[in-house]
């Protein structure tokens, strides 16, 4: 009997397969590993021969909030990352994002451009007016007051024909107004008056006449409340006598 338990025994515990109370003998390290990894077999002898064995639960409450986190940051990233991927990943889109940040720094640089050609074009031109306006004068070099006022007269009509401005009396034009005035300086004297003659009769009395344009310019920035109109004046003075 005893042999026979002996017998029994030692085939159980043989290499490879399964011993007293359902344990598992390797034959080699390759099967110790697999045992290792996968755990015990299910082939286990009854219950009442094997002693009593502690259960531990295979998922435990920490291990489930950890798995239930996790789950919850893959819902949420990956979506981002497939849209990430996906501006990555297409040309089109990488060209659009580009166009968005650097159009607008385009547009700003080719307005900037065009309005300051178009501003100095603006001031060229009046000082070009006013430039044939005295060559008229100096052409004409009046002697009198009758050929003053009549040279006066054509300066007016060519500079309102050729710049735009309203032609206006006196001295003190408005903005888009341009003036042609005498004016008059007794002897050294470095102030001009708007009279003729001098106090002291033995000085000299020199006439001159002037040109005045004053003109607004708005850029086209102004329509975004940023910065102010320009402001353009524009004077030349000729001696005539």
């Amino acid at each position: 009997m005893d042999q026979r338990h002996d017998l029994s025994a030692e085939k159980h515990a043989e290499p490879g397969g399964y011993g007293q109370c359902g344990q598992y003998v390797p034959d080699d390290h390759r099967q110790q590993d697999q045992h290792e990894r996968h755990g015990e077999h299910d082939r286990l002898l009854p219950r009442w021969v094997c002693a009593r064995r502690s259960r531990v639960p295979r998922h435990r409450p920490a291990c489930r909030m950890r798995s239930a986190m996790k789950s919850a940051m893959r819902t949420i990233v990956r979506p981002i990352a497939r849209l990430a991927d996906t501006f990555l990943r297409d040309d089109g889109a990488s060209t659009l994002i580009e166009t968005a940040f650097v159009a607008p720094v385009l547009i700003a640089i080719t307005l900037g451009g065009v309005e300051a050609g178009a501003m100095y074009a603006r001031q060229t031109e009046l000082q070009q007016v006013a430039s044939n306006a005295m060559e008229i004068i100096l052409t004409s070099a009046p002697k009198t007051e009758q050929e003053g006022a009549a040279t006066i007269a054509q300066v007016k009509q060519y500079a309102a024909a050729t710049s735009g401005l309203q032609v206006v009396s006196g001295s003190t034009p408005a903005v888009g107004q341009i003036a042609v005035y005498k004016r008059y300086r007794c002897g050294n004297n470095s102030q001009r008056q708007a009279e003729y003659g001098c106090s002291n009769t033995s000085q000299s009395i020199s006439t001159f006449v002037v040109v005045f344009m004053r003109e607004n310019y708005s850029p086209v920035w102004r329509n975004f409340g940023i910065g102010e109109d320009l402001e353009f004046n524009v004077k030349r003075t000729v001696q005539i006598g």
